[in-house]
């Protein structure tokens, strides 16, 4: 009779949470069959106002800028839903002929570049040139060896790297230019002609810089931070800065372990860090309570409209947003310590993003920073905003091409290609449209 009550119980139990006050309400559940479809529309748009704007930047100007070359090329790196960077992306012509232009923007700098004499952008932009290389896995060579060179030179002694001039919001986080750094140093640095121990130092240093913040000042320095703490963890924690292959694009090169003397790791002394599991270096609570603080400013700081704002008086708007979705999603994978966002509120930042699209497929946001230079119309959209509604643009798209649907799915490294060793020719990415 009890097992029978309890049957009969369970039943009741399970028809009320499939369609009593339980229950998903019926447009939320259409919602969720719908949105696989018009993420489809909105990258398939997002990607032709990106491969434009890439296009004609060159005919305008000679100076690499993340807006214009990291940010596009990250999207477009993961357009094949966030499968692992093919051979088709990697070879491209408009993949070599980004890496051709930040390789020649940078060359031109390369005696400032060596002597750690201030450049326009500073560490921020050589480390978001840095990264423009890896993503496209282009492999080691005299020009990524003078940025490293920079970046050891113009660490500030509390181990971050300070920026070259505010201008908010892409150049206005330490967080966020420390994280670009590192991870230029992980990359280009390990295993290069570069003094290890000087590397080695720099990334410690680095480390402990991160521990040591006791708030972010916006919400670039929260993700930045977020970013930051995943790529010191992931480094230390998982391939004992052998850098196997670390997230947000990030490819592998090929390493020797061997070379890698790991007691000038382990024997450090930095706050919060602790032997973990297997052997390895646990670092779950540096400074602010570890990865779960962070996650709860993230979580607490989404908007009911879904979407993130760049500082509290700041509407929501697709930078912010497309920017929390990326970095969340790549870090959440392989971060042991990150809950990451829920699925529902992964879903209402989509939905955010697919409401505010235009028309033409770009996002729009207004610029708040002074011009420095001379405006000049690149054909992109929204004129004056041009430049930060390009930025806007390709987060969305990079944070929209890692879900298939509403399943995160972030990049997988363990199948890696070959990085390119000559990037010569230029082009357009009209065959990765196709």
């Amino acid at each position: 009779m009890l097992l029978r009550f309890v049957g009969v119980f369970s039943i009741c139990v399970g028809s009320i949470l499939t369609t009593g006050a339980w229950a998903e309400p019926p447009e939320r559940r259409k919602e969720d069959q719908v949105r696989p479809t018009k993420v489809s529309a909105a990258l398939l748009k997002g990607y032709k106002v990106l491969a434009s704007a890439v296009q004609i930047y060159p005919e305008h100007r000679k100076c690499f800028s993340c807006h214009h070359q990291t940010l596009p090329l990250l999207a477009f790196s993961l357009r094949d839903s966030n499968l692992p960077r093919s051979l088709q992306f990697i070879n491209s012509v408009g993949t070599r002929g980004i890496v051709d232009f930040t390789t020649s923007s940078f060359e031109m700098k390369r005696p400032k570049l060596l002597d750690g004499t201030k450049i326009e952008g500073g560490a921020l932009a050589v480390g978001y040139g840095l990264w423009t290389m890896e993503i496209a896995r282009v492999k080691p060579n005299e020009t990524t060896y003078a940025m490293v060179q920079y970046l050891l030179k113009t660490q500030s002694e509390d181990g971050g790297w300070e920026l070259d001039s505010i201008r908010p919001p892409a150049s206005a986080s330490r967080a966020m230019a420390t994280a670009v750094a590192f991870l230029g140093l992980a990359k280009y640095g390990i295993h290069s002609p570069v003094d290890q121990l000087q590397v080695r130092s720099a990334m410690k240093r680095a480390t402990k810089w991160s521990s040591d913040v006791e708030k972010p000042v916006d919400h670039e320095d929260l993700v930045g931070l977020l970013w930051l703490r995943y790529l010191v963890r992931h480094s230390v924690d998982m391939d004992r800065f052998g850098f196997g292959g670390m997230g947000m694009g990030m490819g592998g090169m090929d390493v020797n372990e061997s070379d890698i003397d790991v007691r000038d790791i382990e024997d450090s002394e930095l706050p919060g860090m602790g032997r973990g599991g297997e052997g390895g270096i646990g670092m779950g609570g540096i400074g602010m309570g570890g990865p779960d603080l962070l996650d709860s400013l993230l979580q607490d700081s989404q908007r009911k409209n879904g979407g993130w704002g760049q500082a509290n008086d700041l509407p929501s708007d697709a930078y912010a947003t497309g920017m929390s979705l990326l970095i969340d999603a790549q870090t959440h994978s392989r971060y042991k310590g990150r809950s990451g966002l829920p699925r529902r509120a992964t879903n209402d930042a989509i939905d955010f993003l697919l409401r505010t699209q235009e028309e033409d497929g770009s996002w729009h946001v207004e610029s708040r920073s002074i011009p420095i230079r001379p405006f000049f119309d690149n054909g992109d959209p929204h004129g004056k905003d041009q430049f930060i509604s390009v930025m806007a643009t390709s987060w969305a798209v990079a944070a929209l091409a890692s879900f298939r649907g509403n399943h995160p799915e972030p990049m997988d490294e363990i199948q890696r290609g070959p990085m390119i060793s000559k990037p010569k020719s230029k082009g357009s990415f009209s065959s990765l449209l196709k």
